[in-house]
């Protein structure tokens, strides 16, 4: 009896002693794992943030060179007409001169044909 007792009492000992420790390794895993959940959740959020940074950099930049391209595009448009205008100026100039010469030999073919 005295050693069936002692028996039931290593026993009980023993399977307490096993779930304690089965508990400690639970609970350390439980806590590593959250430990490492949290981390990634952290590195995750931090690098959202950094591309939520870099996505309206981007977009900034964009929009910037969106006006530039556009203004330098307006410059070029205006330059274009400015161009065009000289342009016709001059060719409208040729022609009022061409017909000038031409209106000068013209003049002396009749003026020799005179003499």
């Amino acid at each position: 009896n005295k050693t069936y007792h002692h028996l039931s009492k290593t026993y009980h000992l023993s399977k307490t002693y096993h779930l304690s420790k089965t508990y400690h390794h639970l609970n350390k895993t439980y806590h590593q794992s959250k430990t490492y959940y949290l981390s990634k959740a952290y590195l995750l959020s931090k690098t959202y943030h950094h591309l939520s940074k870099t996505y309206h950099h981007l977009n900034k930049t964009y929009h910037q060179s969106k006006t530039y391209y556009l203004s330098k595009a307006y410059l070029l448009s205006k330059t274009y007409h400015h161009l065009n205008k000289s342009y016709h100026h001059l060719n409208k100039t040729y022609h009022h001169l061409s017909k000038t010469y031409h209106l000068s030999k013209t003049y002396h073919h009749l003026n020799k044909t005179y003499h």
